[in-house]
């Protein structure tokens, strides 16, 4: 996963910005939040949304990957050193994205309070994680309700084996890193 991270941190000065579409006049809750996610109480705003097809050698259906983070492609890009960063990715396997919902992601890592600092990105604090035991989901449940080519409308929820739940939404423009 660190080498995803690291290859998107160099791609990035060539791409360009992906946001939500923010809206002034809407209040974000933790009861129903709004280009965010909340977890133990707690809202993280995502601000930037970008998918890939992990799987560009071959038209079989593979992972695609979802990430959201916290910074703006342009912040993220800068060089500068970045702090309170959060990070969620987890992969869909579908031979294309769609409008639907799945109840499974075959990789998914959330992390909190990250940083970029000297062009690298350091993880942060893990909430949520595949690969370890104690954070993995017993539910996933992500719904694309609306997807064009540059927008997308998606809800997602992680219940982990804790009991912890995991939720949120993001709607607004998106970067597809395989074009």
């Amino acid at each position: 996963m660190k080498i995803r991270f690291l290859t998107l941190l160099f791609i990035l000065p060539i791409l360009g910005a992906c946001s939500s579409d923010d809206n002034s006049n809407i209040q974000e809750t933790i009861e129903d939040p709004v280009n965010a996610f909340v977890f133990d109480g707690m809202l993280f705003d995502v601000q930037t949304l970008w998918i890939f097809d992990e799987n560009t050698s071959t038209d079989e259906p593979s992972k695609i990957g979802i990430n959201f983070f916290n910074k703006t492609t342009e912040q993220i890009s800068s060089g500068e050193d970045l702090q309170d960063v959060v990070a969620i990715y987890f992969a869909l396997t579908d031979d294309v994205l769609k409008s639907v919902n799945y109840v499974n992601a075959s990789d998914y890592e959330f992390f909190v309070d990250g940083a970029v600092s000297g062009g690298s990105y350091e993880r942060g604090t893990s909430i949520l994680n595949y690969a370890e035991t104690t954070q993995q989901a017993t539910e996933i449940q992500v719904t694309i309700n609306t997807l064009s080519e540059t927008e997308i409308s998606i809800d997602f929820s992680f219940t982990r084996n804790d009991g912890k739940v995991i939720y949120g939404n993001y709607s607004g423009a998106y970067l597809n890193l395989n074009e």
